[in-house]
């Protein structure tokens, strides 16, 4: 892909079945976040007109973490807590490879294949449906709990930034780069972003991820021995 990949390396040998990392769903962005109070308004008056399941094939899922993730990479402040961080880690995902925001006269679309083209218009597509579903009724609805952590000049009295900021700060372009970022990097049927994991090279290079119940935590095990260096 021509880009520079982030990961780790193991620092010694790790044994098949070791677990490798283990972070909490408290620690994650997903939609049950966004459904906590700054988002719950917006996203209960989405979810509640279909089921979850629906409304995460449809996009909305998706649609409200990618709300959330401009909204927590946004924030001035704390810059240090764990969210806004991560959200801002987000925010440097390099977006260009993602076919989904390819402009339709570039020469990288040209070489696409059909099957690329129509995966990544759909996704497009979905992204734009989740936009005009999920922002403009968000920015009219809950302008405060957006503006929460932002550094605007103008205020309301009520403590809201002014609709045209939010305009620029939820903007369609800046959504649906969040979108593609979202989609590219999601676990699990519940549009779930897991912090470090999401950094590694599981899957074909001897490294497993499940969602363990009882703990309520994503876990990234080994599934072969590893040597120190891999």
């Amino acid at each position: 892909l021509n880009t520079t990949l982030r990961g780790a390396r193991a620092s010694a040998g790790i044994a098949a079945g070791e677990v490798v990392c283990s972070v909490p769903m408290e620690s994650c962005i997903s939609v049950s976040r966004a459904r906590h109070p700054s988002l719950h308004a917006i996203a209960d008056a989405i979810l509640s007109r279909q089921h979850e399941s629906e409304s995460l094939a449809d996009g909305s899922g998706f649609g409200l973490v990618s709300l959330l993730v401009l909204h927590e990479s946004s924030r001035q402040s704390p810059r240090s807590a764990p969210m806004p961080t991560y959200a801002a880690f987000l925010e440097s995902h390099d977006v260009s490879n993602i076919p989904m925001l390819w402009p339709l006269a570039s020469p990288r679309w040209a070489r696409a294949s059909p099957l690329l083209r129509s995966l990544a218009l759909a996704s497009r597509n979905a992204a734009r449906r989740a936009f005009d579903e999920i922002v403009p009724a968000a920015i009219s609805r809950i302008p405060i709990e957006l503006s929460e952590g932002l550094n605007c000049s103008r205020r309301t009295h009520a403590g809201a930034c002014s609709r045209e900021f939010h305009k620029n700060v939820y903007s369609r372009r800046r959504f649906l780069r969040s979108y593609a970022r979202v989609v590219s990097r999601h676990f699990g049927p519940t549009t779930t972003l897991v912090p470090v994991i999401d950094m590694l090279n599981y899957g074909d290079g001897g490294l497993h991820v499940r969602f363990d119940a009882p703990s309520q935590a994503w876990v990234l095990h080994a599934t072969r021995d590893l040597a120190a260096g891999s």
